[in-house]
């Protein structure tokens, strides 16, 4: 602001006691024309200024007839059936203090910038497009100090567009801004629904790097960004890849101000979620474009969802899978925290007793085969397993795959000494609950039965191809690629859990 606007809005705007210094002393807050003006007590000494959120910009609002609320009230009664929800969007809003910065084009606050393109361009062109509609869910969360949910489970609709034109209008940046409040709240939010068929999305507006207080950690970009990626990392590994991840940063393209956002998404990406990092802007036009991609990609996302209740899981990050510790032997000494903390050992305590007993043993699990015509049908022991030494299996905690109907965690083979044996194998189950009046067994059987059908097609359809490729004249048997389809095992332990 220029000092004629600052002398102007002291000598002619609402005066009023402002909020006491950190000693208690008194300030005065002067107000004038969209002005705010912190003077200390003598008036002489101008502490800080701002522009009022909104002030001269005018967004109508839309007119809600009858017949728009009706349907909202609707919209609202259907949306307690979790199963019908398409997507669920949560905005994190930065309102620190910052955002009162005027550096964005035609005169607007950083807050300004945000709010308007939500409503604008976020809310009411869709609406217009028919890209949302009112089984589409929005959220909002204010992120200062605290933070606070200002929008919970909002159907998108005409409602929904004035409810953030008013935030517009109302809804002052102060204090600091706490990325991991705003978080945890939005954790919660995006765990709410966890049906397949509900996309998710999670997008952070802010001008910069957190303002939180670390406990034992030394306030750098680094440790934020570290501190950030983590808190992500938990938020993405139990949702997986129905959760899209957006950071859109405000400010000038060469401020180093947005590590800690770039982080966010590449811990996101770490566990399989889509993520996207903008790059710095200010202006209406760009941060318009960059809704309207994330948006577009919100609804791809809802076209390859399942629609059934997804079970609990854990992911681990993409980095872990491969390493030493699954393709290479692990010594023995190393074995129990190797146990403990990295794999779950299915029979392993049984297969140890037995071995001090001089005996090589794995009763407890069964391999099954399923056949066209003959159903599921077990293998004969001594082709349990893949290795001729293998006395166990070993399978990972973590999941580190999915798709749009089965999960798939890292899996081996351990002989009778505690050494991994034979290739590396995967082991794949259902990401959904079961929900069945028969046994577990009878249910996974059927699930698998699929899965086994379109294996065995599909490596009778790769032999068929195969076949005819070796037969033109330029075949090559060492350097023409063939269609290779893995095989398929189902183990089960004695407590009918599919491996």
């Amino acid at each position: 602001m220029t000092l004629r606007e600052l002398s102007i809005a002291i000598s002619h705007g609402k005066k009023e006691q402002a909020v006491y210094g950190p000693n208690g002393e008194v300030r005065w807050k002067f107000t004038f024309a969209g002005v705010v003006v912190v003077t200390d007590y003598e008036t002489t000494k101008i502490l800080t200024s701002w522009i009022l959120s909104g002030y001269g910009i005018e967004i109508p609002k839309a007119v809600i007839s009858q017949a728009r609320l009706k349907e909202h009230k609707n919209s609202v009664e259907r949306l307690k059936e979790m199963s019908l929800w398409t997507s669920h969007t949560v905005i994190i809003v930065d309102q620190s203090g910052s955002m009162r910065k005027m550096d964005a084009d035609k005169d607007f606050t950083y807050s300004d910038l945000v709010w308007s393109t939500l409503a604008m361009s976020f809310i009411a062109d869709k609406l217009k497009n028919g890209e949302r509609k009112d089984t589409d869910v929005f959220s909002l969360v204010s992120m200062r100090d605290t933070a606070s949910v200002l929008l919970r489970y909002k159907p998108f609709d005409w409602l929904l567009y004035n409810n953030v034109v008013e935030l517009f209008r109302t809804h002052a940046p102060s204090g600091p801004g706490n990325y991991i409040p705003a978080m945890y709240i939005a954790q919660s939010l995006l765990n709410y629904n966890n049906y397949g068929g509900c996309a998710l999305m999670l997008v952070f507006l802010s001008d910069g790097r957190p303002s939180d207080q670390l406990k034992g950690v030394q306030t750098t970009p680094n440790s934020y960004s570290a501190v950030i990626k983590d808190r992500i990392g938990r938020i993405a590994s139990r949702i997986g890849n129905r959760l899209t991840v957006g950071a859109i940063p405000l400010g000038k393209a060469q401020d180093d101000e947005f590590a800690t956002l770039k982080a966010l998404t590449e811990g996101a990406k770490e566990h399989g979620c889509q993520s996207f990092f903008l790059m710095p802007t200010l202006s209406a036009n760009v941060l318009s474009t960059a809704m309207t991609a994330l948006s577009s990609t919100l609804t791809s996302t809802v076209v390859e969802m399942g629609h059934q209740q997804c079970r609990p899981f854990r992911k681990e990050p993409v980095s872990n899978v491969g390493g030493s510790e699954i393709t290479g032997q692990i010594d023995r000494v190393d074995m129990r925290t190797y146990e403990r903390n990295i794999v779950e050992y299915v029979m392993l305590r049984s297969l140890r007793r037995e071995v001090r007993r001089g005996k090589r043993v794995h009763a407890s699990i069964v391999r099954t085969l399923w056949k066209p015509g003959e159903g599921w049908r077990p293998c004969r022991c001594e082709v349990l397993f893949h290795a001729k030494t293998a006395a166990g299996v070993a399978i990972k905690k973590a999941w580190f795959g999915e798709g749009r109907e089965r999960l798939v965690k890292e899996f081996r083979e351990v002989n009778a000494e505690g050494f991994f044996d034979g290739p590396p194998l995967v082991a794949k189950d259902t990401k959904y609950l079961r929900h069945t009046r028969t046994s577990v067994v009878d249910e996974d059987r059927q699930f698998h039965k699929v899965f086994c059908k379109s294996q065995i097609k599909s490596q009778k359809y790769a032999g068929l191809f195969n076949e005819q490729l070796s037969k033109i004249q330029q075949y090559d048997p060492l350097s023409t690629p063939l269609y290779r389809v893995p095989g398929l095992l189902c183990l089960y332990d004695d407590a009918s859990k599919i491996l």
